[in-house]
């Protein structure tokens, strides 16, 4: 199993309590691996490529290693695994491999892929990818978003029982007004979005002025050439190209923003499943 680095104690505490408490009579043990294995993200147009020059044994067509798909390889003796998942929004894989050859792996694909302008990139690179692309992360899943809130309730299988089912049919959880995802952009397209700033409808309106929303995440777009952002609206799905304004009192800002679908870039993810 694997999950996003930052919950990762919150999954193994929740996978405890589940084999502890719910599920005592089952024969199951769990075991953290976490320090035995390096991982890292290799991402880009060209990565397909250079992952098949370094990892030997590994067919990674799209017939046979598919987005969501998984397979293994070898470097050298090592045995690595390969997920294509991505985080970007282009095409991408995660790769693990044993702790011990994870820089030597590292490594490798720099050498590979320097012909090609290969470069490291860091969090704040893949926070601008994630936003560009609709994804959304911690500060979206708040815990108090349902899966529709976000654009998820595709991938809720109404049909069968879940953890949370009987919750997402209470009135509250329904509520078509609901603060739900979307993307937005100021509508001069250059003034910086204030980060947790609110939505609001008349920013010159009296104190205490209806909170419709809030900013969630936001970034300059270099494949945009502007700034935008996610927010959590009221209705926001009944809001695309709606104008409102975003307000920060904190840093004495208010900007007019657009309200957009959430996906800025490549909607159709045709980068994704190149």
């Amino acid at each position: 199993m694997t999950t996003t680095t930052a919950q990762a104690g919150l999954v193994q505490r929740r996978i405890e309590h589940c084999r502890q408490v719910l599920w005592p009579e089952l024969d199951v043990h769990v075991v953290n691996v976490t320090e035995q294995w390096a991982a890292f993200a290799l991402a880009g147009p060209q990565s397909r490529r250079i992952l098949a020059e370094v990892i030997d044994g590994l067919d990674a067509t799209n017939t046979v290693l598919p987005h969501m798909g998984c397979a293994t390889g070898r470097f050298g003796a090592a045995v690595v695994k390969i997920l294509r998942i991505s985080f970007s929004g282009d095409l991408a894989y995660e790769v693990y491999a044993p702790a011990g050859r994870g820089e030597a792996l590292w490594q490798a694909f720099i050498e590979a892929g320097r012909r090609l302008g290969i470069t490291p990139y860091g969090v704040d690179a893949m926070n601008a990818l994630r936003i560009e692309k609709g994804h959304v992360a911690g500060v979206e899943l708040n815990g108090r978003t349902t899966p529709d809130d976000l654009g998820l309730g595709r991938m809720v299988k109404r049909d069968r029982d879940f953890i949370g089912r009987r919750s997402l049919s209470r009135p509250g959880l329904i509520d078509p007004k609901r603060w739900q995802l979307v993307g937005v952009a100021p509508t001069d397209q250059k003034t910086l979005l204030p980060p947790g700033a609110k939505i609001v409808s008349n920013p010159d309106r009296p104190a205490p002025k209806p909170c419709l929303g809030e900013l969630t995440s936001t970034t300059f777009s270099p494949m945009l050439g502007m700034p935008i952002g996610l927010a959590l609206l009221s209705a926001g799905r009944a809001r695309y190209r709606e104008r409102l304004f975003a307000v920060s009192p904190l840093m004495g800002q208010q900007v007019e923003i657009e309200i957009r679908r959430p996906v800025f870039f490549d909607p159709e993810g045709e980068r994704l499943h190149a």
